[in-house]
């Protein structure tokens, strides 16, 4: 398991007709440095299936 990616919060935003997570995370591009991405995740849409990352 790479130890690259710290999850840090996983906040539901909607959970209506498809669930929208806003993911909270660390990313480390050098050996000890971590910078802090976040981003939605549309789980369950209609239109697809599985998960959609909105970048």
């Amino acid at each position: 398991m790479s130890n690259r990616i710290k999850i840090k919060e996983t906040k539901l935003l909607s959970d209506n007709w498809y669930t929208l997570n806003k993911i909270t995370y660390d990313d480390r591009f050098i050996l000890t440095q971590f910078t802090e991405q976040s981003r939605l995740v549309i789980d369950g849409c209609v239109s697809t299936l599985g998960a959609n990352i909105i970048p």
